[in-house]
């Protein structure tokens, strides 16, 4: 399972399960780091979704992302985020073309 998380307001990823507790534990992802894979309905907090990861279903197709803190913007909503069916790449949803 691949996961994306946000630092300086950017989505970084994928990385796998074994990369997000590494940079976990070197403190690059911390507690409140916003963190999504497949199957998310929306990001969440790294220390929220962690224990859950294992359980969370696995699905198909464009998942959005709802809006969330932007860490860059001081809290304010987030732009409506997505993930390529294909690639993964979390992008606007402006960006991609819906099949």
């Amino acid at each position: 399972m691949t996961w994306y998380y946000v630092v300086g307001g950017q989505s970084v990823g994928p990385v796998s399960e074994v990369e997000l507790d590494a940079l976990a534990q070197n403190g690059t992802i911390r507690p409140e780091t916003l963190v999504w894979r497949d199957g998310m309905a929306a990001w969440e907090p790294y220390s929220s979704v962690k224990a859950l990861a294992a359980a969370a279903p696995v699905g198909g197709g464009l998942r959005v992302a709802s809006p969330a803190a932007d860490p860059a913007s001081g809290g304010s909503a987030a732009a409506d985020l997505a993930a390529c069916s294909q690639c993964g790449t979390v992008l606007p949803r402006t960006d991609l073309v819906q099949i």
